[in-house]
């Protein structure tokens, strides 16, 4: 799918794509510019405001190119936010597989793990790994090639195919 940087696709499945648990997503993207963040798959707003509404996920590509993975602990609002970052910058015009993992039960108090991948291999030596309050999730629709944080939308530009979650 080719997105110039305006529009989006709605996934629908309000509950059913509530992930608040283990998590997969993977996609294949091309961006066409970077400089600004490419909403990829998400879930909800960043720092919506409202409390109940955490964001479960969102896998965006930063302005600088990195591929980031977001979502809120428990209920969402100020300070909950949590984000991983690859560390590697995707090159503008190359098709690139991405994925992320969350997976719980990676030790003793609960943490969970979490690692993203470029093109099948895993960033870093070892996953991101979170001990804290999971999210509650929302009751919004899962959106492709959008992401928005308070009230800032940013769209994909360039091209996203075979999404999984």
């Amino acid at each position: 799918m080719a997105m110039d940087g305006a529009g989006h696709l709605d996934a629908g499945g309000p509950e059913g794509l509530n992930q608040l648990g283990d998590l997969t997503i993977e996609a294949g993207v091309r961006l066409d510019a970077l400089g600004v963040v490419h909403g990829l798959v998400g879930k909800g707003v960043v720092e919506g405001g409202a409390a109940g509404t955490a964001l479960p996920y969102a896998l965006v590509v930063e302005a600088d190119g990195q591929l980031a993975f977001m979502f809120e602990k428990g209920g969402g609002g100020k300070d909950s936010l949590v984000t991983v970052r690859s560390g590697t910058k995707l090159q503008v015009g190359v098709f690139t597989r991405v994925a992320v993992t969350r997976k719980g039960g990676h030790n003793d108090r609960g943490g969970v793990a979490i690692r993203l991948y470029i093109d099948g291999t895993p960033v870093g030596h070892k996953p991101f790994v979170f001990e804290g309050a999971a999210p509650v999730g929302n009751d919004e629709n899962c959106e492709l090639g959008r992401h928005r944080q308070g009230r800032t939308t940013s769209h994909l530009r360039g091209s996203l195919t075979d999404v999984r979650i």
